[in-house]
């Protein structure tokens, strides 16, 4: 009987024990076919020495299916190893959470106190492989931005090559030097600071809830943007509001969507946004927040456009534009006037325009705007148009009058 006893109840915490454990599996980071070598390359640059650190953000773990919990190994893609490869077959690696989205400076590395050795020693990379670097202990993940740090040291160099993704602006720092060994604990000034960085693949706990891999933003208006993104989901939550708003205590929280898409209305015209989406799976809970994903509103006020002049004399032109307004202002003057120092004529109501007192033989240019009234304010100046003017003496003593037009580009 005791025997039964002891039987059941082993099997009761093998049971408990699947139950509650957390999958684990392979999160990659980045994608592609792009490659990284020479000396700005992560994790080895083709120095004697090297010391480098990446950030991963959260939304790159969440995407690839990442989640909090525990992280026994690491793993690189050199597609080739250079003509030398144990000269960089021994790593240092290190792996910090991270708050830090973009190194600010050279020296801006993140300090030696706030990272984990997770491993020292040889590796055995294979050309055109996933080469797995296993931590000496597990790192726990606490579900915010990551930090890797390599450091390499031995005698000689040589010039690997590794899979490689553009990441957002400055988020990779290299230092790599022939002649001088930097130390971890108090690195120098990088040489360089990348957006190429390494392509990775942390064995990690997998998240149960997974979330949209993708957003995107259509059909911006002044007032409205659609949002959207892919998902084998069916419920959402979103979270909206202008840029650089903090998720955790800010934004307009929207649960419950039933689609892959959301439209938002009575947004502020000319108005950075920025929104986070995430995926509710009922008993497996809810998936990170993806993000964010940015956009701007249009102006509610447009520029005029088709901007042209037409019956040209001596002394005066006329001025045309398309527009949708019944109010504009025009500045105008001599070719290559500076905006702000020409002629502003407010207030016009007529649209042909004439301008007259010109000069022949002078070059003449101009902008327009829209006057949108007082709640949508004045559109962004259209403009220059060239009017060139020019007197040509073909028969004594009778002037024939020649007209050159150049419409420019628009401009802001």
């Amino acid at each position: 009987m005791n025997s039964i006893r002891s039987l059941v109840g082993l099997v009761i915490m093998l049971v408990g024990g699947i139950t509650w454990a957390q999958t684990t599996g392979t999160v990659q980071i980045g994608s592609g076919t792009g490659t990284s070598s020479g000396g700005s390359t992560i994790p080895v640059a083709n120095y004697v020495y090297n010391y480098n650190q990446q950030i991963v953000t959260s939304s790159e773990i969440a995407i690839g299916g990442g989640a909090p919990g525990e992280i026994t190994a690491i793993r690189y893609h050199a597609t080739t190893l250079g003509t030398n490869p144990e000269r960089w077959n021994e790593l240092t690696v290190f792996i910090a959470n991270t708050e830090k989205t973009t190194f600010d400076s050279s020296t801006d590395w993140v300090d030696f106190a706030d990272l984990t050795q997770v491993f020292s020693g040889e590796i055995s990379p294979v050309a055109g492989e996933w080469f797995e670097i296993e931590f000496d202990e597990a790192f726990e993940y606490t579900g915010g931005n990551l930090l890797v740090a390599v450091y390499e040291e031995v005698s000689g160099w040589t010039s690997p090559t590794f899979l490689s993704y553009t990441s957002s602006e400055n988020s990779g720092m290299v230092y790599r030097s022939d002649s001088t060994n930097p130390d971890p604990a108090d690195p120098p000034a990088a040489s360089s600071r990348v957006n190429n960085i390494a392509q990775i693949q942390f064995e990690m706990t997998l998240a149960d809830c997974l979330p949209p891999t993708t957003g995107t933003i259509t059909d911006i208006t002044d007032t409205e943007a659609l949002l959207s993104w892919t998902s084998d989901g069916s419920l959402f939550d979103i979270t909206w509001g202008e840029s650089d708003f903090d998720i955790d205590s800010e934004g307009t929280l929207i649960e419950g969507i039933e689609d892959s898409e959301y439209e938002l209305t009575e947004l502020t015209p000319l108005t950075d946004y920025q929104f986070y989406v995430r995926q509710d799976c009922d008993d497996d809970g809810l998936s990170a927040w993806v993000g964010p994903f940015s956009f701007t509103t249009e102006p509610s006020c447009v520029e005029p456009t088709d901007l042209s002049v037409s019956d040209t004399t001596a002394e005066s032109t006329v001025l045309n534009w398309e527009g949708t307004s019944d109010l504009y202002d025009i500045e105008w003057g001599e070719a290559g006037f500076e905006q702000g120092e020409g002629t502003m004529v407010e207030g016009v109501t007529e649209n042909p325009y004439t301008l007259e007192g010109l000069e022949a033989e002078t070059g003449y240019e101009f902008y327009v705007r829209q006057d949108c009234g007082d709640d949508d304010g004045v559109s962004l100046w259209a403009g220059p148009f060239i009017s060139l003017q020019v007197i040509v003496r073909l028969h004594r003593p009778i002037p024939e009058m020649l007209f050159l037009h150049f419409p420019l580009q628009a401009q802001s």
